[in-house]
C-alpha cells in the first residue's frame, strides 16, 4: 500500500475547511506505552486512510472530509478528530475507539470525547515547513 505524504499546502487547505465546520473533539486515554500503541492504531486503520503523516510528536490521519491526530504524551494518548460533517466525525471517532479496543482492553469511560475549540493550539497546528 502506498501512502501519499501530504504537502503543507494540502494540510493547510484541510485545516481551513475543517475550521469552518465546528465538528471538533479531543479525547485523552490513559495507556501504557503510548507511542507503540499510537503506531499500532495507525497500522490497523491505514487501509481506510487517504493520507498518513508521521511527525516527531504525532500521527496525522487524513480521511475524506476529516482529519485525526494521534499524539502520545507520556502514559496518555491524545486523540483529536475534526470533520466537515457529523457522520464523518462520528465515523472517525468510532474507528479510533474500535482500533484501540482491539489492541488493549479499554473501557467505555476511557474515551471521554470533549468538544474543543476548532482552532488547534499552537502545538497541534501543522507547521509551515516551506
Amino acid at each position: 500500500m502506498i501512502y501519499r505524504r501530504p504537502t503543507s499546502e494540502t494540510i493547510r487547505r484541510r485545516w481551513d475547511l475543517i475550521l469552518m465546520s465546528g465538528h471538533v473533539a479531543e479525547a485523552r486515554v490513559s495507556v501504557a506505552d503510548a507511542t507503540r500503541l499510537a503506531r499500532q492504531v495507525c497500522i490497523r486503520i491505514a487501509i481506510v486512510c487517504q493520507q498518513i503523516r508521521f511527525t516527531e510528536k504525532e500521527i496525522w490521519l487524513g480521511f475524506d472530509g476529516g482529519v485525526a491526530v494521534i499524539r502520545p504524551i507520556g502514559d496518555t494518548l491524545l486523540f483529536r478528530v475534526e470533520a466537515l460533517d457529523l457522520p464523518t466525525f462520528r465515523g472517525i471517532q468510532t474507528l479510533l475507539e474500535g482500533s484501540l479496543s482491539e489492541i488493549v482492553r479499554v473501557f467505555d469511560y476511557a474515551f471521554d470525547w470533549q468538544r474543543t475549540d476548532p482552532r488547534p493550539s499552537s502545538e497541534m497546528r501543522p507547521k509551515d515547513r516551506g
